[in-house]
């Protein structure tokens, strides 16, 4: 076989073969149904801010860590991993999602500057 054409098959073969589309487009069995999947990214946003205004206190770290999030949805940390890997396939589905955690947690910052806002002017 000539020299310049093994390189070639070569890179023909790695590509045909480390592409990962092996009929890998079932939806997981425990895949998260999309409006759960916003509802625990807010909470996780929500959860990492909180966390990191004061990382050395400890009773946040316990109380408002992952398995916070376990029990209030009944999941666990592999049902999310699987779900988050299934839409990150389908960037629109993935994209819904991720809109409508970033309206709710517009709206939530919205409404707690408007709170604020209110009790300067009681304060003025």
């Amino acid at each position: 076989m000539n020299l310049t054409l093994k390189p070639f098959f070569c890179y023909i073969i790695l590509i045909l073969f480390g592409c990962d589309n092996f009929n890998n487009d079932k939806a997981p069995d425990n895949l998260i149904e999309p409006n759960k999947m916003a509802n625990i990214l807010v909470d996780m946003e929500l959860l990492r801010s909180i966390k990191s205004t004061n990382a050395s206190d400890e009773y946040k770290e316990n109380a408002l860590g992952d398995l916070y999030l376990y029990k209030k949805y009944k999941v666990d940390s592999l049902q999310i991993v699987e779900s988050k890997k299934h839409y990150s396939k389908y960037p629109k589905k993935y994209l819904v999602i991720y809109k409508s955690v970033e309206n709710r947690l517009k709206f939530m910052k919205d409404s707690l500057n408007q709170i604020m806002d209110s009790k300067i002017d009681k304060i003025e």
